[in-house]
């Protein structure tokens, strides 16, 4: 099953029962709340208890879609991120609101993993993010989304350094990760394309040399110039000029680490 984008948490169904010390159920507690704080699930109980992390497995939520359908989520691990000990994890298991098979939610990354977190507000029509906005996102480890968090643009925290809003360096992350070069939630890359990306936080460091050309620099509104585009076969230099308009001016040698505004910088190969 592919990963996608929830628009809004309609109501968690069902979280396991806790036994007493006799061996009977314990009083079932309803769901007061469901909230995300950073990429962990936190669900606040009838009777005052707060559930999270392993407690939530087993759990069932029926998620409002985009397309205002309707699907079943269950939660079947959860763990810490063995690359970033401040990101939870979880095994996500998906079927249609009505019934059907249980499938994985995550389609696996380039390391096999399928695995996923939530994630407060969701995108809008041009794929940027809202934190304010209602509801939440699943996101899983292959999506943009979860990228960009695990390469340390988190964008609850305050801002990076010289007050670059956090926040908008995880949205310039997006548009980068996603070769969305007009910033109007069009990609243009290709999975499993290799990148090297740097930014003016040093949050990220340039690891290759100048052997691998430089692509483009960025911000929240997308390219700020490019240099070459990533899959030509996807989009030319040439046809970006035509269907970004600002970016006319900005395409070809010219672009460098100097461009003004600029948040992001990356490299990638020409010869793919």
């Amino acid at each position: 099953m592919t990963p996608f984008k929830t628009a809004a948490a309609a109501a968690l169904l069902f979280i396991p029962l806790t036994a007493t010390a006799g061996g009977l159920p314990a009083p079932v507690a309803t769901v007061d709340a469901v909230d995300v704080v950073e990429t962990r699930f936190v669900v606040t109980m009838s009777d005052g208890s707060v559930r999270q992390g392993e407690d939530l497995v087993g759990a069932v939520l029926t998620m409002g879609l985009p397309d205002a359908t309707q699907a079943q989520i269950r939660i079947d691990g959860v763990e810490t991120d063995p690359k970033d000990p401040e990101i939870v994890l979880y095994d996500f298991s998906a079927r249609p609101a009505a019934g059907g098979d249980w499938q994985n939610l995550c389609n696996p990354d380039s390391y096999g993993v399928r695995k996923g977190f939530p994630m407060r507000g969701t995108l809008d029509e041009h794929v940027e993010y809202h934190p304010e906005a209602p509801g939440f996102s699943l996101t899983c480890v292959g999506g943009v989304q979860a990228k960009c968090v695990r390469w340390g643009y988190k964008p609850w925290l305050p801002d990076a350094a010289d007050g670059v809003p956090m926040l908008d360096l995880y949205r310039t992350c997006m548009r980068m990760a996603r070769a969305d070069y007009c910033g109007e939630g069009q990609g243009t890359t290709r999975n499993g394309t290799m990148i090297d990306l740097y930014d003016v936080a040093g949050i990220q460091k340039r690891e290759t040399d100048t052997t691998v050309p430089f692509e483009a620099a960025w911000n929240t509104h997308g390219a700020v110039c490019v240099r070459h585009t990533r899959i030509p076969q996807n989009i030319t230099l040439e046809e970006l000029a035509r269907s970004c308009p600002r970016l006319a001016a900005s395409l070809g040698d010219t672009c460098d680490e100097g461009a003004e505004g600029a948040l992001m910088y990356n490299r990638s190969r020409t010869d793919l």
